[in-house]
């Protein structure tokens, strides 16, 4: 579009007109000239030096009147644009005009803003003109021009601020924010529920805390509490956060799906019986038990959750079986608690006692044993596995002789856990996950193990 009215000089216009309207650059002569000016000779040079500062000072002092010229420059721009395209504007002719003076910004806002008050005066509404304006400032508005926007949305009608909410927690400063919190007291509403999921996806994190305890929950619909349960499981939440109570009343599988996602953020203490009852309900989704029992171990781990262990326990107990049985045992083993050590072990003890010529019923158990932290009984079980497979020619694998190291390692028994290490025949870098592991700790300063996991 050919701005033909616009009152301007040609190169006004061209040093008004920003390159890139997210902020503004001054130009590639003006940073040479202040990089020349700044280079005035050698640092020991004193006369040189105080040259140099006082060419930086007039380089600083220039730099800003610069900006004031080309930030009035630009303001005059915007201006003289309105007037030539806001009749377009607001008419509704399609001409491209929203599009140019959105150009503009943020400069435009100035005077989009001051007719948006003019068309609030009227007596009698222009809703055609409001939109326009609003979905022109919708484009260009920072945050001041948010804030005075959100001083103005009460007067607007509803359709109008549905469509700011986001906007304005995006871009607003404090004062929309309040706006905001105040349409919270009608939340059934549509301005309502728009500034509510709005606050919840844009808002600042820290404030998250204090948009949910003061809503009223109830009178929220249901798709509306699910859409902002799911943006803050989606949310990196602050330090502290917590839902209130009324949030954990809620039934509707996705939302509980929702609430656990946001405790496995941001743990609750006071939310044990509420995971604890996810988590033994075989009613729900396995995935969603699997999650639950997530929760429940940082809980019990972390947060001083008494009742854990005690009532995860019932589902080893299960006659009818849990597909979470396994799980959980590992679960109630980093735990502390017996239980789940000795759930894990049954089975492949059962299967040694009815396959004791069997090698590969020994590995099997040794290897379990390892991974319960049985070392001792871990290092028996392997030494008379090998010592079977090897009478049977029996090949044991890459896998087989590292946990047999650990076994070995971990009982203290420091020659033949470097002789089996070796054996795995695995390169440093395929021992390297391995290296930490508190049964090598003490050896890593040690022969065969310095030279095996690359440390030499």
């Amino acid at each position: 579009m050919v701005l033909a009215g616009l009152a301007l000089p040609a190169a006004e216009l061209a040093a008004a007109t920003p390159r890139a309207f997210a902020g503004f650059t001054y130009d590639q002569g003006a940073a040479a000239d202040q990089g020349a000016a700044a280079d005035q000779g050698p640092v020991g040079d004193q006369g040189a030096v105080g040259d140099q500062g006082a060419a930086a000072g007039q380089g600083i002092e220039a730099l800003h009147s610069d900006l004031a010229t080309r930030t009035e420059a630009r303001r005059r721009a915007a201006e003289a644009a309105w007037k030539e395209l806001s009749p377009a504007l607001l008419s509704g002719t399609d001409d491209g005009s929203a599009e140019t003076l959105a150009s503009f910004a943020p400069e435009i806002q100035i005077p989009a803003l001051r007719a948006l008050e003019a068309e609030l005066a009227k007596e009698l509404p222009a809703p055609r003109q409001r939109k326009a304006l609003v979905d022109l400032l919708t484009e260009t508005i920072n945050t001041s021009g948010a804030d005075h926007l959100a001083v103005l949305g009460p007067r607007l009608d509803t359709a109008l601020r549905v469509q700011l909410a986001p906007v304005l927690a995006q871009r607003g400063g404090e004062r929309s924010l309040r706006a905001l919190a105040q349409e919270l007291r009608r939340p059934e509403a549509p301005a309502g529920v728009a500034s509510f999921l709005a606050l919840l996806q844009h808002g600042d994190s820290a404030r998250l805390g204090e948009w949910t305890h003061d809503l009223d929950l109830a009178r929220l619909p249901s798709e509306v509490r699910l859409s902002g349960l799911s943006q803050l499981a989606e949310r990196k939440l602050p330090p502290g956060f917590l839902l209130p109570d009324a949030w954990f009343l809620l039934t509707g599988e996705k939302e509980i799906d929702a609430l656990v996602a946001i405790l496995r953020q941001a743990p609750d203490e006071t939310r044990e019986d509420f995971v604890l009852e996810l988590v033994l309900d075989k009613n729900h989704r396995r995935e969603l038990r699997q999650e639950a029992l997530e929760v429940a171990e940082y809980g019990g781990l972390h947060l001083k959750w008494r009742n854990t262990k005690r009532r995860l326990g019932a589902i080893l107990r299960d006659r009818d079986g849990d597909n979470l049985a396994e799980r959980t045992a590992w679960t109630l083993h980093r735990l502390g608690d017996k239980a789940g050590r000795r759930w894990l072990l049954a089975e492949p003890e059962e299967d040694l006692k009815r396959n004791r010529a069997s090698w590969r019923a020994y590995l099997a158990l040794a290897r379990r044993q390892v991974e319960v932290d049985e070392f001792r009984d871990g290092y028996k079980t392997f030494r008379d596995g090998i010592a079977l497979a090897e009478a049977d020619r029996g090949r044991l694998s890459s896998q087989d002789w590292l946990y047999a190291a650990r076994a070995a390692a971990g009982a203290r028994r420091t020659q033949e856990a470097g002789d089996w290490l070796a054996k795995s025949r695995l390169s440093p870098s395929e021992l390297a996950p391995y290296r930490d592991l508190p049964e090598f700790a003490p050896l890593l300063d040690k022969q065969p193990f310095q030279r095996l996991f690359g440390l030499r």
